[in-house]
């Protein structure tokens, strides 16, 4: 197992690069605060204005395809989220998806899927048994989320966006066998900035 990681990472190492070269250059860098409540998509929405679970997220993204008033966009997401007696959860994750333009306004949709790492608040424990308790998962462990975004954001004359985005999510495995999946509800508010490079980006 331990040979095949070494393998697995060497060749992520290789292709990871080329990829890489095979993207067009990020047009925009974004960064923004979020607010997460576990329920229901779409019902659970109303929640996102009664609880506070902070976080924060910063974005590249990629414009694939551009007709008229429609883009293809595509965005990278890092970020971090705190929900009280829960979790910590560390997301890295991708999304895809249009957005069309109507003047300074625009809206979207997005597909959205990756990696996200869930570190338990009050800590997880097991027997000894001898009556004692030790604590596991201080590290937390990897999951999978997905799910879809909705979007509505602002241009200023300065080429700067705001933005506000409702996220539905799926967290899964959350607690297997007890718990399988955790729906998530995120709102995101942030700026979106214009990212250019005076020459092609070149990788070593």
């Amino acid at each position: 197992m331990m040979k095949m990681s070494r393998s697995a990472l060497a060749l992520l190492s290789l292709l990871l690069p080329l990829a890489l070269q095979a993207f067009p250059q990020p047009r925009h860098l974004s960064v923004g605060l979020l607010n997460q409540v576990t329920s229901f998509p779409i019902s659970g929405y109303p929640q996102l204005l009664r609880q506070y679970h902070p976080g924060i997220q910063g974005s590249l993204s990629w414009t694939w395809k551009e007709k008229g008033r429609m883009a293809l966009i595509q965005e990278a997401h890092l970020g971090y989220q705190y929900h009280r007696h829960v979790q910590h959860g560390i997301s890295l994750y991708s999304s895809f998806g249009p957005q069309w333009r109507f003047g300074n306004w625009s809206a979207g949709l997005a597909l959205a899927a990756g990696y996200w790492h869930s570190i338990p608040t009050d800590g997880v424990y097991r027997s000894k048994g001898d009556g004692s308790f030790e604590r596991t998962m201080r590290f937390g462990r990897p999951q999978l989320v997905g799910g879809f975004q909705l979007q509505a954001g602002y241009t200023t004359p300065g080429l700067t966006q705001w933005f506000c985005r409702i996220e539905s999510l799926l967290q899964t495995p959350f607690v297997p066998g007890y718990v399988p999946v955790l729906p998530l509800n995120r709102l995101h508010v942030g700026v979106r900035i214009p990212i250019q490079f005076k020459q092609p980006l070149i990788l070593p």
